[in-house]
């Protein structure tokens, strides 16, 4: 019975060979026939051939677009492999799992990859999948990631004896990655690179060319971004200087408002220091004074009034009120002293009997004096209207 196994068991992997072959084919088809079959036996007496049918009959599945079938057979195929410390086998067959959802999650593939990626590394293996993940990181859209992992795959130890095609895919991957970043430079070493490569191992020379072609758009396009580079500056040189020039307008404008307040402002002190010392002037004058008193019913005696202390009034009161005497003067050249005296009196509406008092005349004087001044000033108001008025 043992030598009927060990027959079968010899069969089914000359079968399983033939099953590779119909895979080179394209007949899978027939592939998963032969696999099938071999699974059959090999769950009852080798779990290690076993794993390679179900990851055989995936991969068929794969190739036919059926992901559904594919990701079962991979994944029990996956469930024995991690009951056992076979890393190698346990990170190849992750690799087909991650295979399986590579045309609809490319994320799942990566997280997938990047799982085998550190079992690879923790336990020292063969199986490298920085490539892999680099790839995907670049169809994502990825490309600071895509860089790094796709860079470490081509200066990985376990690389350096790969062949020319798996470098010129790297650097193919490293070139297209400097490119989406805009790092057209580095983009045009790479593809250097590539291109030595090609040339190297005497490969037909449209390869060549057409790489060459893409190393020329390379540095087409970078001349095109120093170009635009170039631009953006003088564009934003030229933003700095009017944004510069609003700056310095606004703090000119900002400067200018305030030394207009505090001319204003000290204007306005001046105005009002001007203002008291007129003020002081008008209540230390004899004239003023004794008006002030004679309103208020008292009689200032001690006050004896001279021609300077008239002369003073007139003064005082045409300064207190804005050019009142000059306007006066023009309105009437012909008024003596006299009446400007008593029109300055008014001015500050003293009654007829302090005015007349005043002038040391009588009130009826003073009403008599008063009608010869509204007649040279011909005026039709009333006299203490006209004062105010002036």
């Amino acid at each position: 019975a043992n030598d009927d196994i060990i027959i079968e068991h010899l069969r089914q992997c000359i079968l399983m060979g033939l099953g590779f072959s119909y895979q080179e084919l394209g007949h899978y088809n027939d592939e998963l026939n032969v696999f099938t079959d071999a699974a059959r036996f090999f769950e009852r007496y080798d779990s290690v051939m076993l794993v390679s049918c179900y990851r055989q009959i995936g991969l068929c599945y794969f190739y036919q677009n059926n992901a559904d079938s594919s990701t079962f057979y991979c994944k029990k195929a996956l469930d024995i492999c991690m009951q056992t410390d076979d890393y190698q086998m346990i990170c190849g067959t992750l690799y087909l799992y991650g295979i399986c959802y590579r045309n609809t999650d490319k994320r799942k593939t990566l997280e997938i990859f990047e799982d085998a990626n550190r079992i690879a590394y923790q336990h020292n293996t063969l199986s490298n999948f920085d490539a892999e993940i680099g790839q995907l990181f670049y169809e994502i859209k990825d490309y600071d990631s895509a860089f790094y992992y796709t860079n470490r795959a081509l200066s990985s130890k376990t690389n350096k004896s790969s062949t020319g095609y798996y470098h010129k895919n790297l650097y193919r991957t490293l070139f297209r990655t400097c490119k989406a970043k805009g790092d057209f430079e580095e983009a045009a070493e790479y593809a250097n690179d590539c291109i030595s490569l090609f040339y190297k191992d005497n490969e037909n020379d449209k390869i060549g060319n057409a790489f060459e072609n893409y190393r020329k758009e390379i540095e087409a396009e970078n001349q095109l971004y120093a170009s635009k580079t170039k631009t953006i500056t003088y564009i934003l040189f030229a933003l700095s200087i009017v944004a510069i020039f609003l700056i310095f307008t606004i703090l000119y404008q900002k400067m200018m408002r305030r030394k207009e307040s505090e001319r204003l402002s000290a204007m306005q002190l001046a105005m009002h220091q001007k203002q008291s010392v007129q003020d002081n002037w008008l209540t230390n004058n004899k004239v003023f004074k004794k008006a002030v008193s004679l309103d208020k019913g008292i009689i200032e005696k001690s006050l004896v009034l001279s021609a300077d202390d008239w002369k003073e009034f007139t003064n005082i009161t045409n300064i207190v009120h804005n050019g009142f005497v000059l306007k006066l003067k023009e309105l009437c050249p012909s008024l003596t002293e006299n009446d400007i005296e008593a029109c300055c009196c008014s001015k500050y509406g003293f009654s007829e009997k302090t005015i007349a008092s005043l002038c040391g005349i009588e009130v009826r004087s003073f009403k008599r004096h008063r009608q010869r001044i509204m007649e040279k000033l011909g005026g039709d108001k009333g006299f203490y209207e006209m004062m105010k008025e002036l």
